[in-house]
């Protein structure tokens, strides 16, 4: 053999089956960068930045060759109200000014109004104040109050807002929080606790209900600009799968993700952590697998129908109008499977399905999620600076936020596979192309 050169043949690219999936690591990234790069500002449902990121995943149902939901396009536009907040601006004016930078001390909270206000002195909410003792007070007319993030309901800002109060700083984490409209005439900023020590300097926890009064010692400049639309323009996006098994093919098996986020903050590009697309990522993986088994196996024997929807930061909207104006009848609609859906939602998505008699199904974040937890990321930063104490992983960098989304996509991808082959296939060891796929107890290989 001397003298003979060893030939290498290419290895051929592995292909996808219904036991062994195949996820692919780099178009998961593709669409987490995407999902949250600059071009799609935020992704605040209604925007445009969030329209091009719904045209990019109808792009990527088009090139799965899953088929559209309407005759020939993937999008379902519909109309929601909207409060976009613009910019804000927040600063101690005096001999030793002090300039708070937005994403970093402070957000506006979304149901923030526009307006400019300067704040001498501030009411300080002591624990959460009794509503009901306190009901036509004169003393928070036109004048600024400090509560903990505890008491930030919609029900008692609206209460705030009766008593004539003009601005609200909530301390707390800087969880991004938004609204379909604002409270007329009510600015609403978000600071972190540092923050709030900073203006006023003795603050204490105290759980007593009750008002304690403070003068600051300079004035506080606060300043957000929003816009309100009563109707803008959102879109979901849905491509289907068709059923194989003429008994079963019009049953339908609705894969859904949520694709929206809260936009940017006070105007600055940001990475919401907890709204990061990971499930629909992991969606679109799915979609891409079955897509491919249906072109070559007997699979899916029930229609799947894949889903994005925007508006679920704003009371669900975009599955609301799917429910109301249905490409399937509803009562042939065998489940929903919830890719990404946390726990803290959880029970309103099964008490909105309920109401169809739709059972609900949900692939849930990792335990371990660095996703959950409401923070921010500022790409211009080296890293997100950690509160004092905190454990080290709270620096992160931007590649390793990405290897772990991407980490995270596939761990959803692969459960969500394993939910949805029980909806779609039926143990049947008569048929000859299961036999590879179930074992004679009926049980899956």
């Amino acid at each position: 053999m001397a003298g003979c050169r060893v030939v290498s043949v290419s290895k051929e690219p592995e292909r996808p089956s219904p036991a062994r999936p195949v996820w692919r690591e780099a178009l998961i990234e593709e669409h987490l960068r995407f999902f949250n790069g600059a071009e799609a500002e935020g992704r605040q449902t209604g925007t445009p930045g969030m329209a091009r990121v719904a045209a990019y995943v109808a792009s990527r149902m088009s090139e799965f060759s899953l088929q559209p939901v309407l005759v020939d396009d993937y999008l379902v536009a519909y109309p929601v109200p909207l409060n976009v907040l613009h910019s804000a601006s927040m600063s101690v004016e005096g001999p030793d000014s002090l300039r708070f930078s937005p994403a970093i001390d402070f957000l506006p909270d979304g149901r923030s109004d526009s307006g400019a206000v300067v704040l001498h002195d501030l009411h300080v909410a002591l624990g959460i104040p009794d509503t009901t003792a306190a009901a036509g007070t004169s003393f928070l007319r036109g004048r600024g109050v400090l509560i903990p993030d505890s008491a930030a309901t919609t029900p008692f800002m609206q209460w705030l807002r009766r008593q004539g109060v003009t601005t609200v700083l909530v301390a707390g984490p800087l969880a991004l929080k938004s609204a379909s409209s604002p409270l007329p005439g009510m600015i609403v900023v978000r600071i972190l606790p540092h923050v709030a020590r900073r203006l006023i300097p003795d603050l204490k926890a105290d759980h007593t209900p009750g008002w304690r009064t403070t003068l600051l010692e300079a004035p506080l400049s606060v300043r957000v600009a929003a816009t309100y639309y009563p109707s803008a323009s959102a879109v979901n996006v849905m491509g289907y799968v068709a059923g194989k098994n003429p008994e079963l093919s019009d049953e339908l098996i609705l894969v859904c993700a949520d694709i929206d986020a809260i936009g940017p903050a006070a105007g600055s590009h940001t990475l919401d952590l907890q709204h990061f697309g990971i499930g629909a990522a992991a969606m679109l993986e799915l979609a891409r697998n079955y897509s491919f088994f249906a072109r070559r196996s007997f699979l899916p024997e029930r229609t799947i129908l894949f889903a994005v929807f925007s508006g679920s930061r704003m009371e669900r909207t975009g599955m609301e109008q799917y429910l109301q104006t249905p490409f399937w009848p509803l009562q042939k609609t065998h489940s929903v499977l919830y890719v990404g859906l946390p726990e803290e939602r959880r029970m309103e998505v099964k008490q909105t399905l309920d109401a169809y008699h739709i059972p609900l199904r949900w692939v849930a974040p990792p335990a371990d999620t660095l996703f959950g937890s409401g923070r921010l990321f500022v790409p211009a930063q080296v890293q997100h600076p950690a509160p004092p104490g905190s454990p080290s992983k709270n620096a992160l960098t931007l590649s390793g936020i990405f290897q772990r989304a991407r980490v995270e996509a596939i761990q959803m991808a692969e459960e969500g596979h394993r939910m949805l082959l029980q909806e779609v296939v039926t143990p049947a060891p008569v048929q000859p192309m299961v036999d590879s796929l179930w074992t004679p107890a009926g049980t899956l290989r």
